[in-house]
């Protein structure tokens, strides 16, 4: 995949049950297309999308929702940095970065679209479980506790959060859970 300072690369991997999931950042240059980055939106690219392929035995087979060929299983994501299973096998939470802020926590099922570049907030189609608003705090990683719990690290704000969810997977708290010295880069358990 191309690369440079203004690409947005972000790239996660989870292994869930049979699948691996990929994600790939939107990659795209405004500056080719008019201003717009609009690969996140074209199921025919790879960018902007998590991707998923099933484990069978040494091989990966692709295993795509809304396209094979790239086999793309979620699409609209910006740069997606952290990535998780949760105990709904076919539901992954994400974190994902935002322009100007709003950074997202998002829970991505198959064949969602997730609205980057539609909008910055990217609320329309999707609501996110959790957003930063326009502070940026630049989500890294993201690891689910239990069904109503999650753990985020942050690179910007240098914290780890806990994010606290109802039984709808509705934000009940998001708060600091503690600090980090320099920036938390991933997180795991």
């Amino acid at each position: 995949l191309p690369y440079g300072a203004d690409r947005h690369m972000g790239t996660a991997l989870a292994f869930c049950g049979e699948y691996l999931y990929l994600s790939v950042g939107d990659n795209d240059l405004p500056s080719l297309n008019n201003g717009l980055r609009n690969l996140a939106q074209d199921p025919r690219a790879p960018y902007g999308k998590i991707l998923r392929y099933r484990l069978s035995g040494v091989e990966l087979e692709p295993a795509g929702v809304l396209a094979e060929d790239p086999p793309v299983f979620a699409m609209g994501l910006r740069n997606v940095f952290g990535m998780d299973c949760t105990d709904d096998s076919d539901t992954l939470v994400v974190a994902d970065n935002g322009p100007v802020g709003h950074d997202q926590i998002r829970l991505v099922g198959p064949g969602s679209n997730h609205e980057w570049p539609i909008s910055n907030e990217r609320n329309t189609l999707s609501s996110p479980v959790y957003t930063s608003g326009p502070t940026p705090i630049g989500v890294t990683g993201v690891v689910q506790l239990n069904s109503t719990e999650l753990l985020l690290a942050t690179v910007n704000s240098q914290s780890v959060y806990k994010i606290e969810l109802n039984e709808f997977s509705n934000l009940v708290e998001a708060s600091v859970y503690f600090d980090v010295e320099g920036p938390a880069l991933a997180i795991t358990l």
